[in-house]
């Protein structure tokens, strides 16, 4: 039940969403012309979809950005079951990726992420979801989470020294 210091969550996943570009051939072989979709992903959304799928009341811990890609970003991770009113918005685009497969299955990825929303991940943010995650039933984040940008590395440090102690069942 909601209270003063808001909703109780089962898995909050802090972390970077980006904006995933499908081309429909090989990067060696992309030329001008090349077709490609747009979708939503990154290790973040995945981990909250992924608990969300498996009926866990789950939030997303992120920032994004203020680009025209930010809304349906947003919309899709609520489409997939995913809590979104605490991510936080910077005046950065956010990161995205290309991403394609040869015929052999093989896949190549080329990342933008310098300077990207998600890198501006802070200790402050953490401040801010402080209630949050002192009361969840489970924190997710990634390897890549804490190495986006010295600020990340210190928010996940953050957030994990708030996450309470298992006590050892001896």
């Amino acid at each position: 039940m909601p209270g003063r210091t808001g909703p109780r969550y089962d898995v909050l996943v802090l972390g970077e969403v980006l904006v995933e570009i499908h081309a429909d051939t090989a990067l060696r072989e992309a030329a001008d012309g090349t077709r490609a979709r747009i979708s939503y992903s990154g290790d973040a959304l995945n981990a909250a979809a992924a608990a969300a799928a498996a009926g866990a009341r789950t939030a997303l811990l992120a920032v994004v950005g203020d680009d025209e890609l930010t809304v349906p970003l947003l919309r899709r991770a609520a489409e997939l079951g995913v809590d979104v009113s605490h991510v936080r918005r910077a005046p950065h685009p956010n990161g995205a990726y290309l991403l394609s497969a040869d015929t052999d299955g093989d896949r190549a990825f080329v990342y933008w992420r310098t300077r990207s929303a998600g890198s501006t991940l802070a200790p402050h943010h953490i401040a801010s979801w402080r209630a949050l995650l002192t009361r969840c039933g489970a924190l997710v984040t990634s390897g890549v989470t804490g190495a986006l940008s010295p600020s990340s590395r210190a928010a996940v440090l953050a957030a994990a020294a708030l996450r309470p102690r298992s006590k050892s069942r001896g």
